[in-house]
């Protein structure tokens, strides 16, 4: 009888318990362009149960003494479940260019509309927000800023700190490398661009970017 009474108070107390904390994993990078911080890329990396959130954002600028030549700002959303994108929203203003995209799950498709066009892919589709590894395991992804479909071919090209860390060379469509850790994490991007390199660097100051301001990272 004893027992019974402990195991049915267990029970009453676990469904009073309430859902389960989220765990939020919070990804800041210093974005450098040529050795010098312009601006900042934080990835925020919500997960409740079996849902998971995730928010990009990307502020970049670029200045000669006081005045902004570039500017680009990135805003996207997505829902994920069960490892499969339930929703995408994302708007970039392209120094001026307004981008978007909108998508949905729908039965065993995805549906997009976007800058680039309204159209459907298969369920399983990946977006270029970086946040999960598996995206190197992909040869087809879904641009998160104007809503493209993006060839690509992915090889490992070695490892770091001491094997924690997987470099990988994206080419095709997109041109770059991504670092993932051995707990699935993105670590770091570097591509060239218009005859810059830029490189995001996880752990950065975070300081609004300025006019030859050195790069500061910890």
């Amino acid at each position: 009888m004893g027992s019974r009474l402990l195991y049915l108070a267990a029970a009453a107390f676990a469904g009073m318990a309430g859902p389960a904390a989220a765990e939020v994993v919070d990804t800041r990078f210093t974005v450098l362009r040529d050795g010098t911080a312009i601006g900042t890329h934080r990835i925020q990396v919500e997960r409740t149960g079996d849902e998971t959130r995730v928010a990009v954002d990307i502020d970049l600028q670029v200045k000669l003494a006081f005045v902004t030549l570039y500017r680009y700002v990135h805003r996207n959303r997505e829902v994920w479940r069960d490892g499969r994108l339930l929703s995408i929203d994302s708007r970039t203003d392209d120094d001026g260019k307004a981008e978007f995209v909108r998508g949905r799950a729908s039965g065993g498709a995805f549906e997009v509309r976007s800058t680039a066009g309204d159209y459907t892919v298969p369920a399983d589709v990946v977006p270029t927000s970086y946040w999960r590894r598996s995206t190197v395991e992909r040869s087809r992804l879904l641009d998160s800023q104007k809503g493209r479909l993006l060839d690509v071919r992915i090889e490992p090209a070695g490892t770091e700190a001491g094997g924690a860390v997987t470099r990988y060379r994206m080419r095709g469509d997109l041109d770059l490398d991504l670092w993932y850790d051995d707990r699935d994490r993105l670590r770091r991007i570097a591509f060239d661009y218009k005859g810059s390199r830029f490189d995001y660097v996880e752990g950065g100051s975070g300081v609004e970017a300025g006019p030859g301001r050195p790069v500061a990272v910890r």
